[in-house]
């Protein structure tokens, strides 16, 4: 039962368990099957559209990419993007991590041309809701000059990636 605080426990035991293996030189070998067990967990107990599942989608899809599975990641990240888009709207922010991720996923698998599509599109809704000189919209700069440098776009890579450092240096 998903209303059961037990399960929510469970859950989020599971979760931490996974954040326990993150945090130690971020081993995501060591990560990946409490990630896998988290997110199983979720998906049969709060069901496929829950807060919980999508959280730990988000959480599951880089790992994947970090372990070379990205044909996985891409597999969930569209999955994942469609529910959050029907639940949140295609422009809110938390659309933006799986446009971000499935990018990324579709930038491992060389199709550099679909990575630069989904990464525009997060890139401006993290302009829109963080500001355009946010340590996070740096990151999206950063991948998206890497799907630029992808297509042979050097020029635009640079311009990109000086941009995120720019930011970055601002940050500290």
């Amino acid at each position: 039962d998903a209303e059961d605080p037990t399960m929510q426990g469970t859950f989020m035991q599971l979760e931490k368990m996974a954040e326990t293996a993150e945090e130690q030189e971020h081993q995501a070998w060591c990560e990946l099957p409490f990630r896998q067990l988290a997110y199983n967990f979720a998906r049969n107990t709060f069901g496929e559209e829950s807060a919980d599942t999508m959280f730990s989608a988000d959480n599951l899809i880089p790992v994947f990419l970090q372990t070379g599975f990205a044909a996985k990641a891409q597999q969930i990240g569209k999955d994942l993007l469609e529910k959050k888009e029907k639940k949140f709207g295609k422009d809110n922010f938390f659309v933006a991590t799986t446009l971000t991720l499935l990018g990324n996923a579709h930038g491992d698998l060389g199709d550099y041309s679909q990575q630069k599509d989904l990464l525009e599109r997060a890139l401006r809704i993290k302009e829109q809701h963080y500001g355009k000189e946010h340590p996070e919209v740096a990151l999206t700069l950063g991948n998206l000059g890497n799907a630029y440098g992808g297509l042979g776009d050097y020029r635009q890579k640079k311009d990109l990636l000086e941009r995120a450092l720019r930011i970055q240096e601002h940050y500290g």
